[in-house]
């Protein structure tokens, strides 16, 4: 018996990657209510705030999580504007264990 293919590969392709946001859908999601403003502000690095607040925003647009390296410079630089940054962040020093932490976050909140 053979098994099922539901999706086409470019659509899996689509399902399984980051959304792609509209620059309006960029900067409504990157709004950081009163919730998300007490995590940032008790957040150490910049990158740590800039990484929960992607990680938030994809999570509100897909409903799921995605890898650090996956992140859009787009995205990232959206967050830096919300949380006011003069200097980017180096994103790839959101490290692994911190971003499992700020899931558990995301999903309780939701």
């Amino acid at each position: 018996m053979s098994g099922f293919r539901i999706l086409s590969k470019a659509r899996k392709t689509v399902f399984d990657g980051v959304p792609n946001l509209s620059p309006a859908d960029r900067k409504a999601l990157m709004i950081q209510n009163r919730e998300a403003k007490s995590i940032t502000r008790n957040l150490r690095s910049k990158e740590n705030k800039v990484g929960f607040l992607v990680q938030r925003a994809y999570f509100q647009s897909k409903g799921r999580f995605f890898k650090t390296e996956q992140f859009k410079k787009a995205d990232i630089r959206e967050a830096e504007k919300s949380l006011g940054l003069r200097i980017p962040c180096d994103i790839t020093q959101y490290n692994d264990k911190t971003a499992a932490t700020h899931r558990q976050i995301i999903r309780a909140q939701h």
